[in-house]
């Protein structure tokens, strides 16, 4: 491996620290892979985690006027690539629902990228190699961009593309400008995502800090990689920048009150972080950590014996420590930048980066008790699968729900002659104050993550496109619009509502139906938590 000493015994130094007992190359989980192998295992593992997701066919928010207006508009939210990659499989200038086309066409390309990345890591990859990298596909926040049935195959491939720039080697200018291409390509599909490239040259400098590498070649790496991620990002902003006409919000105004913005977003971050534990998993997630926590004290330890000058020494200490809190930080990365903050499940890529850097210090710690490790990384795995199925399963509960207001207001449109023949219909009250699906309050008390998942899509009723669905086609307001009247109005010039149902009432203003929505029982509501913004990516 590039920049590795081999004049220091590294193995033979952690020996003294961890658990020494002969492993045999045959033992389970410590078999080399082929590559094919580790594609097609990883393959197969992606295609698993989104069955549910599959299953469920749930559209997401935006996925309704998408579907109803099949408008590909990405160009002008600075994602071109996402525009580009729903035209060419749409085969049309606008964007047709071809969902789960994209997804299944995406997943052996992020697979390929992963097992590039486990080459990379490892020159002989293993099965627990292999479960160290799946969360950064299996992460439960990334759950809510897979959900987007429109640009969910995009956000996968800027995860591919973060995750192909760190595998391409930078001591080349060839090499390093491929890096800065493939960083551009995934801020180009999906700006957040520049935080999972963050994270994982982090990643890479401690990795290679453990492997001994010299402080040199850490120091060379790291102006590489930084010049790298400046050089896509400045190459983006010229190739893009022009097409954005839709505003994403401003920048944070860097004065005194910053510091103390930043601090409480990356609190926010936390919360977020500790929806992930429950009675069963909190033992076992600590265990982790405190493991993990021990691997990196044998690490410094194994690095303060190296013969190295002490400055050296000290280089090479903040080379490993310093990703640690770089790593957390680039959870929410760029979005700590922004004015109007949104820490939404789907903003969160860069946990995947600080799941795998938890995986990869255990995996180290326990090398040498092979099926003990397998046992170990397995968990995470399977837990974040139990998450995703349980996703799938609260995507179902909100599609009934949501199906089954549409169609009774529809009924009713149509049932009614004084509202059969109105020239226009419009909604208000869509948005609740307070997440309401009775049907998945099990799964919530039980999964507190799954709110943080499902996000702004737990605080809608009914949507105007929603009745589109059930055949009410002039129904209003559009998006970004407003109907004519407020409720107050509608309520003072038609205090008498023709239809009144438990969770809405329909009143007729001339020749004009509004179906105003109640908030729903509160003793009925699921657990709520903060309401995320909307989308500024």
């Amino acid at each position: 491996m590039t920049g590795v000493c081999p004049s220091i015994p590294i193995q033979n130094c952690r020996a003294q620290f961890i658990w020494d007992q002969p492993m045999s190359s045959t033992q389970a989980g410590s078999q080399s892979l082929a590559f094919n192998q580790v594609w097609l295992i990883i393959s197969l593992a992606l295609a698993f985690h989104i069955v549910p997701l599959l299953m469920a066919d749930h559209l997401y928010l935006d996925d309704y006027w998408r579907t109803v207006l099949a408008e590909n508009d990405w160009t002008s939210q600075g994602r071109p690539l996402t525009a580009a990659l729903l035209a060419f499989l749409g085969f049309a200038n606008g964007a047709p629902n071809i969902d789960p086309l994209p997804l299944l066409l995406a997943l052996p390309i992020v697979a390929y990228s992963l097992a590039r990345l486990g080459r990379h890591w490892y020159s002989t990859p293993s099965v627990a190699h292999v479960l160290v990298l799946l969360p950064l596909w299996y992460q439960p926040f990334f759950l809510q961009n897979l959900s987007y049935q429109f640009d969910g195959a995009a956000m996968a491939l800027a995860l591919m593309a973060s995750i192909l720039a760190i595998t391409v080697t930078t001591e080349a200018m060839k090499s390093w400008f491929l890096g800065c291409l493939l960083v551009a390509t995934a801020v180009a599909f999906y700006q957040v995502a520049v935080n999972v490239f963050i994270g994982l040259c982090c990643l890479d400098i401690m990795r290679q800090v453990m492997d001994g590498a010299s402080f040199s070649c850490i120091r060379r790496q790291a102006a590489q990689r930084l010049t790298q991620l400046m050089a896509g990002c400045l190459l983006y902003y010229v190739a893009c920048s022009r097409m954005i006409t839709v505003p994403r919000g401003s920048l944070l105004t860097f004065d005194g009150h910053w510091p103390e913005l930043i601090r409480g977003r990356l609190s926010d971050v936390c919360a977020d972080l500790r929806l992930l534990a429950t009675p069963q998993t909190t033992l076992f997630m600590e265990a982790l950590l405190v493991l993990a926590g021990v691997a990196l004290v044998t690490e410094l330890a194994c690095l303060w014996r190296r013969p190295c000058s002490r400055w050296e020494q000290l280089g090479l200490t903040v080379a490993l420590l310093l990703p640690v809190p770089v790593i957390y930080v680039s959870i929410t990365g760029v979005m700590l930048l922004f004015a109007d903050y949104d820490h939404a499940a789907r903003t969160l890529m860069g946990f995947g980066v600080a799941c795998v850097m938890v995986l990869l210090l255990v995996q180290r710690a326990l090398m040498r008790l092979p099926r003990i490790q397998i046992a170990i990384l397995l968990i995470p795995s399977l837990f974040m699968l139990s998450i995703a199925f349980a996703y799938g399963r609260v995507q179902s509960m909100q599609k009934e729900l949501n199906q089954a207001l549409a169609h009774s207001i529809a009924q009713d449109l149509f049932s009614r002659s004084e509202l059969g023949s109105l020239d226009r219909y419009y909604l208000d009250g869509q948005w609740i104050s307070q997440r309401w699906l009775p049907s998945a309050q099990g799964l919530f008390r039980t999964l507190p993550v799954l709110t943080h998942v499902q996000g702004v899509n737990g605080y809608v009723m009914v949507l105007p496109e929603m009745l589109t669905f059930a055949g009410v086609a002039n129904v209003g307001p559009a998006l970004g619009g407003s109907a004519p009247m407020s409720r107050r109005q509608v309520l003072d010039l038609s205090p008498i509502p023709v239809v009144e149902r438990a969770l809405y009432e329909i009143h007729r203003v001339g020749n004009t139906g509004y179906v105003l929505m109640k908030a729903p029982p509160v003793n009925s509501a699921a657990p709520s938590h903060a309401l995320p913004g909307l989308r500024h990516e």
